[in-house]
């Protein structure tokens, strides 16, 4: 009884609560069970734990807020974010940040390698992201404004592996969606300040992670895109959609021609991981610059 009469009035506060919090604390508290307004102007959105703990460690004068993470990195003061894997995760970290409107958002993690001379270990930035995933199509049918970016010539090729270009195909849908030009800029100068082999390009981001066919990889490859992950796309077409300047770095982790998918190897390269403390110290260099 007493338990019940507890919860009633845990309830009714809530419910007082609601009444004068904006949008932005809803949502924030949602998903990061903090306020927005503990939100840096500069947001790190890693995915996996793997790179999450990686820039955790070497986060200064952290404080913890909720499930996210503000201190100093690269000398900037950020948010550190993990999204999770997907791009049903990373539209859900991005709907609190469209509100937010921070000044900058950059993304560090792993992506594959869809070109042969893009080894495992290599730094790739995303200049523009192919929406090859379902949570993007929901974005770009609910916003024609999306519509005019993404206007592009289509890929050579049987496109029918994929069922997701079809449906963008069938639109005239074809093209990319761009990081912030100067953001890449930065990376550029960044990259090459610190002896770091960067290559930039077109990234295909996809939701069927088991689904990457050979045919399907063979058809992006044609298309023009050089790497494969799985949150890009829905960042830079929110990110756009909000006005907020976003960039992906990224560490290649495997070679989706030249390699069985890497849930299948039977052995772990070390380059992996001097691949994703480069694009590490990319990220720092860029946040200083921001």
């Amino acid at each position: 009884m007493l338990d019940e009469f507890a919860q009633k009035i845990k309830g009714a506060a809530i419910n007082v609560a609601l009444k004068h919090m904006s949008k932005r604390d809803k949502l924030s508290q949602l998903f990061f069970t903090t306020m927005a307004s503990n939100i840096a102007p500069i947001v790190v959105l890693p995915a996996s734990h793997t790179v999450w703990k990686k820039l955790h460690d070497k986060l200064k004068h952290a404080e913890k807020h909720g499930m996210i993470e503000s201190g100093s990195l690269g000398g900037a003061r950020v948010t550190l974010i993990r999204t999770g894997i997907g791009t049903p995760s990373m539209a859900n970290v991005m709907e609190v940040l469209k509100e937010v409107k921070p000044r900058a958002i950059v993304r560090v993690d792993y992506a594959g390698s869809l070109l042969p001379d893009i080894p495992v270990g290599a730094v790739f930035t995303a200049a523009a992201a192919i929406p090859g995933d379902g949570t993007s199509i929901h974005y770009i049918s609910a916003d024609p404004g999306a519509h005019g970016f993404l206007k592009g010539q289509p890929a050579t090729g049987d496109p029918s592996p994929d069922t997701v270009y079809s449906w963008m195909a069938s639109r005239g849908l074809t093209g990319a969606v761009p990081c912030d030009p100067r953001l890449l800029g930065i990376a550029r100068d960044v990259a090459g300040g610190r002896g770091v082999v960067m290559v930039d390009g077109t990234i295909w981001t996809t939701d069927g992670l088991f689904t990457e066919s050979r045919d399907k990889v063979a058809f992006w490859a044609s298309a023009g895109a050089k790497a494969v992950d799985m949150e890009t796309s829905c960042l830079y077409l929110q990110a756009r959609q909000a006005g907020i300047p976003a960039i992906a770095i990224h560490g290649i982790s495997d070679n989706v021609v030249t390699q069985k998918p890497f849930y299948e190897l039977e052995h772990y390269d070390a380059a992996i991981e001097i691949g994703i403390d480069k694009a590490i110290s990319v990220v720092e260099g860029i946040l200083a610059r921001i």
